[in-house]
């Protein structure tokens, strides 16, 4: 590679280098993983900017759909590596709601040879209004300040869903990102509908299924007899059966391009597994076979109603990103209905659950303060209502139990 075509940044003591995707300190390399460089090289390409979560979010993952908290977790890694702090930071500002900047003084290392370097303008600094802004932004979250949630439509009777249902319980995972929960197990809540204040619960035992240790998805049939999976490197990945009673695993032969995946569901009888792949949800039979494309506008979790004939999933309209849309669809996704809409700032997030009831559909969903909350939308008219929740910065998926 020839120094034109080179991309070097400086700050500090660190030095990246965009090409070769890597990150010295003092001349010693920092492991880092290539979608937390992505991260580094866009903040300081864009250094003094605030940079929208959306944005970050479009120019890393670009067509693939992921979760917030992905993007927090990629954050937390560089701080980490950069030895800066979140509450005093040296390098990466966190603008409540909105986003993220990079605040450090970058040069660009010029072209050709030698080591000049040039310092890169940048519309703002750690120190002018902009910080003023964040400031403010920080003091009224502490403060508890509310902020109007006007684009969700709401039911009078704020008990909607605890009728007839108070020995139900309703079981999320929240947790920072995708990736601190799959690791780390952190923050797996139960809440009692009749209680607005929810309780812990104890993972107890646990065994270990598979001997890979790239398993990024999994999913458990209804009759607990098999477990499927998706495993290998990013990009690579591929769709596994697993017999638990024999321990056997059998790999299903898929299309060639479905090397990356962002869902797994046992169709209710255990006779298929579908899953996310290129922003489509296909099925593909348990035993293998050809797989079949369901949905091409598929965002998040599927949820089944309890007769196994619907599912249910969030879909984000490719014309209009600011919304996201609940819909129900028959289980081989030719009959379609919009449930409910949401716009920002109120909008729903991947993760749906349907009630085991059938009347209410429970949604994760981002609120106008910039957290994550639980909603619940009524499958007989569409209508919603939040449930009390904390004050999330991700919730990772919903379930009944």
């Amino acid at each position: 590679m020839t120094a034109e075509t080179k991309q070097i940044f400086e700050f500090a003591e660190f030095r990246v280098d965009l090409s070769e995707k890597t990150l010295l300190k003092n001349d010693v390399p920092v492991r880092l993983t290539p979608k937390a460089i992505d991260t580094l090289a866009f903040l300081v390409q864009n250094a003094g900017r605030l940079l929208e979560k959306e944005e970050l979010m479009r120019e890393i993952w670009q067509d693939r759909f992921v979760e917030e908290g992905n993007l927090a977790f990629n954050i937390k890694v560089l701080r980490k590596a950069l030895g800066d702090d979140a509450a005093n930071p040296r390098f990466i500002e966190t603008v409540p709601r909105r986003g993220y900047r990079f605040i450090a003084d970058v040069r660009k290392k010029a072209a050709g040879n030698g080591d000049h370097s040039v310092p890169m303008e940048s519309g703002l600094s750690a120190d002018q209004t902009k910080r003023g802004e964040y400031e403010a932004a920080l003091n009224a979250d502490e403060a508890g300040i509310e902020r109007p949630d006007s684009n969700f439509l709401t039911t009078p009777d704020s008990g909607m869903i605890e009728s007839g249902h108070n020995a139900k319980r309703l079981v999320w995972a929240a947790a920072a990102g995708v990736l601190v929960l799959a690791v780390l197990g952190f923050g797996v809540y139960r809440l009692f509908l009749s209680s607005a204040s929810p309780t812990g619960t104890r993972l107890t035992s646990g065994e270990r299924l598979t001997a890979n240790g790239n398993v990024a998805l999994a999913a458990l049939s209804p009759d607990g007899r098999f477990i499927a999976f998706t495993a290998g490197e990013v990009g690579k990945q591929g769709l596994w059966v697993k017999n638990i009673a024999t321990g056997s695993e059998t790999q299903l032969t898929l299309a060639a391009e479905h090397t990356s995946f962002n869902s797994l569901n046992f169709s209710p009888d255990g006779n298929s597994i579908y899953y996310g792949s290129k922003g489509m949800l296909f099925v593909v039979p348990i035993l293998g076979g050809t797989p079949t494309r369901v949905l091409s506008d598929y965002g998040g979790e599927i949820t089944f109603a309890p007769d196994g004939t619907k599912f249910a999933y969030i879909a984000y309209p490719p014309e209009n990103r600011e919304t996201a849309v609940l819909v129900i669809s028959d289980i081989n996704g030719t009959e379609r209905r919009t449930l409910a809409v949401s716009s920002r700032p109120n909008l729903f997030l991947r993760s749906a659950a349907w009630s085991p009831t059938g009347d209410v559909i429970v949604c994760a969903a981002l609120n106008a303060q910039g957290h994550q909350e639980i909603v619940a939308v009524r499958v007989a008219d569409g209508s919603i209502s939040r449930l009390a929740t904390p004050k999330w910065s991700t919730v990772v998926r919903v379930v009944w139990n």
